[in-house]
């Protein structure tokens, strides 16, 4: 038998054996549901902080105002600059 055959029916031998154990102890505990977050595996994302928007504003428009004013009129030359900004 070609071993690529036989891996292949072992993996499906294996998960048909192993279903109903995993099924019983599921049921055998029903108030159980969210088993990852209880081992300690998952973690609640904290809160999401509230923008300032007016600051990221002021942040935009300065970074712009850098960008523009370097000279980048005649290329080849001068572009390294404004692709480090």
């Amino acid at each position: 038998m070609n071993s690529a055959i036989r891996s292949t029916l072992i993996a499906c031998a294996c998960s048909i054996l192993i279903g109903p154990v995993y099924a019983a102890q599921m049921a055998a505990d029903p108030g159980r549901t969210d088993r990852h977050a209880e081992s300690g595996m998952i973690e609640q994302a904290p809160a999401p902080k509230p923008l300032d928007y007016g600051r990221l504003t002021q942040e935009a428009a300065a970074l712009l105002s850098k960008y523009i004013q370097i000279d980048t009129t005649n290329p080849p030359g001068n572009e390294l600059p404004a692709a480090k900004l």
